[in-house]
Order: structure tokens, then C-alpha cells, then sequence
């Protein structure tokens, strides 16, 4: 835990946390890695105005030292994220033995982005775990190469509670932004049907719909109808979701409504104490201890196994059926909604963490799609005596 209102607590992890790092040991992770401490600035811990501006006057006067020491060819290498993003506990840490936790790198390697696998899912160009968290943004500063652009140090990805809690808006929104730059995609399939009648009636091609091979689809009124949704995991360098994958909430909403908004289905609500649909689809991980007890407080240490894990590779999809039943009282058409969405905590860790009854955390809509399904009656067939 962190000493409140202190320069360390707000830091979190500082520019040393990265740029101390010599060298890499090896790929396990957990802080396999040699820190070697630079030598101190003039003034470098310094809280007086006047003695930080000198300091980063000094900085500025002449920085090729500065940027020599920060900006190591290890600081470029996706094995420097290793080295904390890889993790583990072993016999010494749980008294049990060695268990795999997170994988980033890992999965990175088996990626579409790394370009050291045979998959042709994504562009040839490599991206990095820096390239995409660090991204080269414009900015007036010293380090920023011939073309004026620096490294963005905001370290973007999932976590919406840091920015929350610290009162930092600007953060929250660019991490909101990064999650709905279209990395994770989904689509409802239209319904297909055996019973499509269609007529072998000779028509003009120049008549026909572009999309000549397209059957026409509709549900009747009381049939039990199912559609099928697919979630793609399209740009991010990992599996989706990733990291703390036992308090992070990413789930399918999905619902199914008529022409006056009623509702005809629905999965993945949250409730009035914001605690999600038991019955959503859900994709996270629920370690286990030595008794099979879920672990929920993120007390990793205890951890020997997993009893569930749901992510989707990076490159690959996921595909969800959803069953229902047609009401005859629906009114045409039928708009039926899917949305992935994402929270940083589930409800139940997020109120022993924070200690509080209900909070309210950031519920981000990654992706949707919507289809509008016409509906008909089913013809009555007599039978003849």
C-alpha cells in the first residue's frame, strides 16, 4: 500500500521504474531485471521552484547526456515490458509451486504484430509494445528526434480507475479514446434461413440487387430464433482483455427489442448495485487457491490455479450464440443490439478495494453493432384428408 499524499503514492510508476532498467535477465518476468541507478541530477529531488528550474535548465543546456543515459537501445525492446508484464509465483511465494499468471509478452510473440509467427491476420509492419502504448506524438522537448516527436508517456491502455480517482480527466478520456479506436470489433450474423423462398423466375441481372446471392431473413412471430454474435480481437498486441484479466469486466450486452422498445431480450444488464448479469457473457479469469476457492481480492500469492478463463487472441474471434423466443405480441421489425463493454473492476472487488457500498466506475463501450430483423406470420398449412 501507498503512504497517501505523497510525491511516491501519486508517481506510481516512475521514469527510474523504466529507464533504471540495465538488462534483462530473462523472460519469466517478475522483475527480472538488473536496475542500475543513474548518477543524481543537480537539484533532482529538489521541491523549491527555483531549484527545479535550474535543474531542467542544466538538462536543457546540454542534453545529450541526459538522453544517453534515458534512452537505451533496451528502452525500444518489447523484452524490457518482459520483464514486469511476464509473471509468476513460485513454491517460494504461494508454498505450493510454480504457476504461470500474466502473459503479455507471450502473447504478444504469438501475435499477427510481432512478425516472428505465421499468421497473416494483420499488416506485415511490426508493432511493439512500445509503439503502441508509447506512441512518437508532437512535442517540444529535448529528447524529440529530427522530426520534432517524442515518445507519449501516458502509457495508454485499459485502467479508467488510476485517472478516476486521481481527478485526472484529460487521462480518463485519452484512455477512453484509446479503447474505442476500433481494436476490438463486433457483428451480429444476419439469420440464415432453410425455408427462404425464392423465385426461379428469369430477371434481368441488371434488376438485381447487388448483392445477388443474398437470401432474404425474417423470423415469424412465436418461432424460437437465435442469432449469432462475433467479437474480434482486431488490434490489440495481446489477448483481449489482458493483465489483471480477475477484477478487469469485459462482457456482451445484448439486447433484442421491438418497434415500440420493448424488450423481447436481453443479457448482460447491470442492476441497480451496478453488479452484472450473472448469466452475461463474460470474458475474464477466476484463479483459484489450494482449496479451489476463487481468489477475488487479487491476492495472487495464493494462487495455484484457474477454474475459468475467457480472452480472445489477439487476431482471433470469438463467436457467441444467443437463443430466444419470438413473442406474438412483437411489433416489426426487430432491432437486435450488441455492445462490448469494460470495466477496470468487477462490482464485488471494487467494493471491498474502494470501500464503498456502490460505486460507480466507468462502464466504456468499446464496440456495437445493431441488425434490424423483419418479422412475418407463419402461413397455416391445412392438411388435405
Amino acid at each position: 500500500m501507498g503512504v497517501p499524499d505523497t510525491p511516491a503514492h501519486l508517481e506510481g510508476v516512475g521514469c527510474m521504474g523504466c529507464h533504471g532498467i540495465r538488462e534483462v535477465v530473462h523472460l519469466n518476468g517478475t522483475a527480472s531485471y538488473v536496475f542500475d541507478p543513474k548518477e543524481h541530477y543537480l537539484f533532482e529531488n529538489s521541491t523549491n521552484k527555483a531549484a527545479q528550474h535550474i535543474r531542467n535548465f542544466l538538462i536543457r543546456l546540454n542534453p545529450e547526456p541526459h538522453k544517453a543515459a534515458m534512452g537505451s537501445e533496451l528502452m525500444q525492446s518489447p523484452t524490457l515490458c518482459a520483464s514486469c508484464h511476464e509473471q509468476f509465483m513460485d513454491q517460494s511465494m504461494n508454498n505450493w509451486g510454480w504457476v504461470k499468471m500474466q502473459s503479455e509478452y507471450h502473447h504478444w510473440l504469438d501475435s499477427p504484430f510481432s512478425g516472428q509467427n505465421d499468421q497473416s491476420f494483420q499488416d506485415e509492419s511490426i508493432v511493439t509494445c512500445q509503439g503502441c502504448h508509447f506512441p512518437l506524438v508532437p512535442g517540444n522537448d529535448p529528447s524529440a528526434d529530427d522530426n520534432g516527436m517524442i515518445h507519449s508517456h501516458r502509457s495508454l491502455g485499459a485502467n479508467t480507475v488510476l485517472p478516476l480517482l486521481n481527478g485526472d480527466q484529460e487521462q480518463l478520456d485519452a484512455t477512453i479514446a484509446f479503447l474505442q479506436s476500433a481494436r476490438v470489433l463486433v457483428d451480429i450474423e444476419e439469420p440464415k434461413r432453410s425455408d427462404t423462398v425464392q423465385s426461379h423466375q428469369f430477371v434481368n441481372q441488371e434488376l438485381r440487387p447487388q448483392e445477388q446471392d443474398k437470401t432474404p431473413f425474417f423470423f415469424y412471430l412465436g418461432e424460437d430464433a437465435s442469432l449469432r454474435v462475433a467479437v474480434t480481437n482486431r488490434m490489440v498486441g495481446h489477448t483481449f482483455p489482458a493483465g489483471t484479466t480477475d477484477i478487469n469486466q469485459a462482457w456482451l450486452y445484448f439486447k433484442v427489442a421491438d418497434a415500440d422498445n420493448r424488450t423481447v431480450y436481453e443479457s448482460g444488464a447491470l442492476n441497480d448495485q451496478l453488479e452484472l448479469d450473472k448469466n452475461a457473457h463474460i470474458y475474464h479469469s477466476i484463479p483459484v487457491d489450494r482449496t479451489g476457492k476463487a481468489i477475488w481480492k487479487h491476492d495472487l500469492f495464493r494462487m495455484v490455479g484457474g477454474s475459468y478463463k475467457n480472452v480472445i487472441a489477439a487476431g482471433k474471434s470469438d463467436i457467441k450464440d444467443y437463443q430466444f423466443k419470438v413473442p406474438s405480441w412483437a411489433k416489426e421489425p426487430l432491432t437486435a443490439t450488441v455492445i462490448v463493454k469494460y470495466r477496470k473492476f468487477n462490482q464485488r472487488y471494487a467494493r471491498w478495494a474502494l470501500d464503498h457500498e456502490r460505486p460507480v466506475l466507468p462502464v466504456v463501450e468499446m464496440a456495437r453493432d445493431s441488425l434490424t430483423i423483419p418479422l412475418k406470420l407463419k402461413p397455416i398449412v391445412e392438411r388435405k384428408p
